[in-house]
């Protein structure tokens, strides 16, 4: 039992360390990354404890309380196909209060040197991808111009800028996550 409990909490701090190095890589599998996450708490049996931490802590029922609000106000809404999308955006406010207290058997004070260090290493690989992607296309694009060759996003794009610039989220929150690193 105790080493299965050992590699439990080596899996969670393995799949914690995937999540911040993809967190600005590969938004699309920092969902997967995350249920992966709660199915081994689940596991770990201590998960009904870790939550009941939530009830400890009034102030993160108001995060599922809003998004519980936002559903209520789906109702109302005539474009119901943005309002999903928009709830969708606003997941993690229902999820973090969740996951949040299950950090206490991730070690943080332990293991955070890896922990920046696996979030520094994914945002510097991609902002390396950024960047050679939009010194490519930028260089491309003065070739073509050269060239005389037509490109359907003319005339005058700069692609190093904005959403240029930031190939796999939206150029906003790519900029807080670089300034947060």
């Amino acid at each position: 039992m105790m080493k299965d409990q050992t590699i439990l909490e080596k899996l969670s701090v393995s799949l914690f360390i995937l999540f911040l190095f993809c967190l600005t890589m590969f938004p699309k599998l920092i969902t997967i990354n995350l249920i992966l996450l709660t199915l081994v708490w689940i596991y770990e049996g201590k998960f009904k404890q870790k939550t009941t931490l939530i009830w400890d802590h009034k102030l993160l029922l108001l995060l599922p309380i809003y998004y519980l609000i936002c559903i209520g106000s789906l109702l109302y809404s005539e474009n119901i196909s943005y309002g999903i999308k928009k709830l969708e955006t606003m997941l993690l406010l229902f999820i973090f209060p969740i996951i949040i207290p299950s950090f206490i058997s991730l070690n943080i004070k332990k293991n955070s040197f890896i922990f920046i260090k696996a979030f520094w290493l994914g945002l510097t690989i991609s902002m390396l991808f950024c960047l050679v992607r939009a010194f490519y296309l930028f260089f491309y694009e003065l070739y073509c111009r050269k060239y005389g060759i037509e490109l359907s996003y003319y005339p005058y794009t700069n692609q190093l800028f904005s959403s240029y610039l930031s190939y796999f989220m939206h150029y906003g929150y790519y900029a807080m996550y670089v300034n947060m690193g």
